[in-house]
């Protein structure tokens, strides 16, 4: 194995990582050449996420549990009940990846890949059914920023269905602190100085009164 070879994290407990090395030809960033893929389980240490989350006892700071994260997934956010949290994160908003975890143990579930054209932008638990959701921009092909925004729900099993669609050219989309409700903003044509946020009952995923707003 090479310096800077690369592993697929399959599993975590606080103490080993599951992880994958795939078969290559040695020739990407000095890996060692393999003829087949080899699977097992590793220390903390012997095998470095690119970041981890460690979760501490609040009260006597032992360690109870350490999580593999990608890079820069340093956002946590916790399902209603509290049995699950998604870590995720990117700059301006733009997520290609996210983990989710079960909070009992912190142990991997399910992790969410956008694509090259579909990126992942505000996640959170639907407060109805506490169900997994996301907001997945779609480019235009000019810039990130254009395009158009669904709300998706995903499906236990990854599978998402779009409960609604909002054609919009700005790629904010914010929640409210008790996740309640969803705001976009937009601008007022030929007035620069008037901003209209659409606001989205996130229960039932339908638009309510807009807001106006003056700057």
């Amino acid at each position: 194995m090479g310096e800077y070879d690369s592993a697929q994290i399959l599993g975590a407990t606080r103490d080993f990582l599951h992880v994958r090395f795939a078969a290559n030809d040695g020739s990407v960033n000095g890996a060692g050449e393999r003829d087949r893929d080899y699977e097992g389980w590793a220390s903390w240490g012997a095998v470095v996420p690119d970041m981890s989350a460690v979760v501490l006892d609040a009260e006597t700071g032992a360690v109870i549990s350490r999580v593999p994260l990608g890079e820069d997934l340093t956002s946590i956010l916790y399902s209603p009940d509290g049995t699950r949290a998604i870590f995720s994160g990117g700059s301006d908003g733009i997520r290609q990846a996210a983990y989710e975890v079960r909070t009992s143990d912190y142990t991997l579930t399910r992790s969410l890949t956008s694509s090259n054209t579909d990126y992942l932008g505000t996640l959170f638990y639907g407060p109805a059914d506490g169900g997994l959701y996301a907001t997945v921009h779609t480019s235009d092909g000019s810039s990130q920023s254009g395009g158009k925004v669904s709300l998706i729900r995903i499906g236990e099993d990854g599978a998402p269905n779009f409960p609604s669609e909002f054609n919009i050219r700005r790629s904010t989309f914010a929640i409210s602190p008790d996740g309640l409700t969803g705001f976009i903003p937009r601008s007022e044509s030929g007035n620069s100085n008037e901003l209209t946020l659409d606001v989205v009952e996130l229960a039932t995923q339908k638009y309510a009164t807009p807001l106006r707003l003056f700057r």
